[in-house]
């Protein structure tokens, strides 16, 4: 009975730590996208980065 209660806590806390991951992988995309769109105005402005730079400032690997 009680491995059935901490099978059931464990479950939980699986849940809970997926919900953490979730909520913290789309603050992570609103917030590359929001630099996206600020870059998409240097762009309009004629203010380009050379794909090095971009991956640079933005750490992030284009493929």
């Amino acid at each position: 009975m009680a491995q059935n209660e901490e099978i059931i806590m464990l479950r939980n806390e699986v849940n809970s730590l997926k919900e953490m991951v979730e909520n913290i992988a789309v603050l992570i995309n609103k917030k590359f996208i929001q630099e996206l769109y600020g870059e998409v105005k240097n762009i309009e402005a004629g203010d380009y980065l050379s794909e090095e730079e971009f991956e640079q400032k933005h750490k992030i690997k284009i493929h």
